[in-house]
C-alpha cells in the first residue's frame, strides 16, 4: 500500500535509503543513522514528507520531499530529497506524492536526477509530465 509515512514509521525506509545510496553510487558520504534521525525530526515538523510503498511491514519503495515556500513567488513547492523504487513501487509513490501535493495546495514538484541512469530518469520524468529546467554541479571543499 502506498501512503504518506508517519513520523513513527520513518525507520521503515532504512533498506530503501541504503539501496538508493548503493544504486546511485553516491560519493559524498552517507550516515544512515544521521539520515534517519534527520528524516524523523523534519517529518515531525512537517518540513519533510515521505511516501512509501510497503508490504509486510517492509517499505520497498520510497520518495521524500522538502516542503517549502518558493523564494520567487508566494506558492508552496516540494523538492525531492531521495527516490528509490522497486518495480512499479516508485511510480506509485510519485503518483501518491502528486495526489497529496494537490490536496495540500502545493503548486510545483521539483525532481532531481543523479548521474546514475540519467537518460532513463529523464525519459521517465518526461513521461510523467516533468520538464527539465536546470542542472546541478557540486564541488568538494
Amino acid at each position: 500500500m502506498v501512503r504518506k509515512l508517519s513520523f513513527f514509521e520513518i525507520d521503515k525506509i532504512r533498506e530503501s535509503a541504503l539501496k538508493f545510496i548503493e544504486r546511485t553510487k553516491y560519493e559524498y558520504g552517507f550516515d544512515l543513522e544521521y539520515f534517519i534521525r534527520n528524516m524523523k525530526n523534519l517529518s515531525r515538523d512537517n518540513i519533510v514528507v515521505i511516501f512509501g510503498d510497503d508490504k509486510e511491514d517492509r517499505v520497498h519503495s520510497a520518495i521524500g520531499f522538502v516542503v517549502s515556500n518558493d523564494i520567487f513567488k508566494d506558492q508552496k513547492i516540494m523538492s525531492e530529497l531521495f527516490f528509490h523504487g522497486e518495480g512499479i513501487g516508485g511510480i506509485r509513490c510519485l503518483k501518491e506524492a502528486e495526489r497529496w501535493a494537490k490536496e495540500n495546495s502545493i503548486e510545483q514538484i521539483i525532481m532531481a536526477s543523479t548521474n546514475y541512469n540519467e537518460d532513463r530518469n529523464a525519459n521517465y520524468y518526461k513521461r510523467m509530465g516533468y520538464e527539465k529546467d536546470s542542472s546541478t554541479y557540486r564541488k568538494r571543499l
